[in-house]
């Protein structure tokens, strides 16, 4: 029997959160869980949610303030990163304390691109886990999306 590579992520996610300790924590602080929904309320998503001391950001792609999309995965990749940085620091963490994240290029081929930029909004020795897929196909004009768990202080 197959396994797909997601489900197979999800499980290994959950066994290193048993192993860690970090799993008994999440669910005695289960209660304390505040979505912060987006302006349209009946968005299919909360672009965060804090569960206990835990941090979970939605995938973020390279829409600019202005509605504009970025040609480029540089130029996308830098728009995500200020997002998520903004994001973090707003709800009571700092790029320091992400965890982890995962990555989905459209084109894998944009891997030194992307980690040229990614790499500068994290300090050498303090960069998260990490985890990157090729996708057959993101949101039109994207080419990248990254998502994060990240500590509160």
């Amino acid at each position: 029997m197959a396994i797909s590579r997601k489900i197979l992520g999800h499980f290994l996610l959950l066994v290193s959160l048993l192993v860690s300790g970090a799993l008994p924590a999440l669910a005695a602080e289960a209660a304390d869980v505040q979505h912060y929904p987006p302006a349209d309320i009946n968005a299919p998503y909360s672009p965060v949610v804090r569960m206990g001391a835990l941090l979970f950001l939605a995938g973020q792609v390279g829409r600019a303030e202005d509605g504009t999309i970025p040609t480029g995965t540089s130029a996308q990749t830098h728009v995500i990163m200020k997002k998520i940085k903004k994001l973090v620091e707003t709800h009571g963490s700092s790029m320091d304390r992400v965890g982890k994240c995962t990555v989905f290029l459209l084109d894998m081929a944009d891997w030194s691109s992307f980690n040229a930029v990614y790499t500068q909004y994290f300090k050498p020795g303090r960069r998260p886990a990490r985890s990157a897929v090729g996708m057959n196909g993101l949101a039109t004009g994207y080419r990248v999306e990254v998502e994060c768990i990240a500590a509160v202080k």
